[in-house]
């Protein structure tokens, strides 16, 4: 698996930027994209996100294969790595249309899920089902690793329609 020190390497390569994949959380809980390094050290403290990490690590590329397998899932898995400082913001409370494994590489992270308090150390991880409420705090220094077990886009429309229909019974 990823280490914290080549996650702090991979941030200082031109690829990260070039390929859009890294942005930061900032005090309002708002994804930013970030176009170079200079702009990283201008949001200094706040929670760096680097997505597709399955495409750019061969052991995580293993690891989401290995929790396909898992899973007995029918579909993509993809990891998003979060470095977390104590007090930087993360998403505030949110569901996602998709399971999400939730892995602590380094430090530890504080989730609740359904209101439920968790604490993850390094080396822990915990399953969160598909639309279910969860909200992280950063209380320490983090590196997560958040895998989803994504759905193909037709099943999230789909589903967004049966919720549309289901509230109501018409659009």
């Amino acid at each position: 698996m990823i280490t914290l020190d080549e996650f702090e390497n991979f941030l200082h390569t031109d690829l990260v930027y070039e390929q859009k994949i890294i942005s930061v959380i900032d005090d309002q809980s708002r994804q930013i994209f970030l176009d170079g390094i200079g702009e990283l050290y201008k949001h200094t403290g706040s929670t760096i996100k680097l997505e597709q990490m399955e495409k750019y690590s061969q052991s995580t590329f293993q690891k989401c294969q290995n929790l396909r397998k898992k899973y007995s899932h029918n579909g993509p898995v993809t990891c998003h790595a979060f470095l977390a400082f104590k007090g930087s913001k993360s998403f505030g409370l949110h569901i996602d249309p998709d399971d999400v494994i939730i892995e602590c590489i380094f430090g530890s992270k504080t989730l609740f899920v359904n209101d439920v308090k968790n604490v993850l150390k390094s080396g822990d991880c915990i399953y969160i089902p598909a639309n279910t409420p969860h909200e992280i705090i950063n209380e320490d220094k983090s590196l997560i690793l958040s895998f989803g077990l994504e759905k193909f886009y037709v099943e999230k429309i789909n589903h967004g329609l049966n919720v549309l229909f289901e509230d109501d019974g018409n659009l």
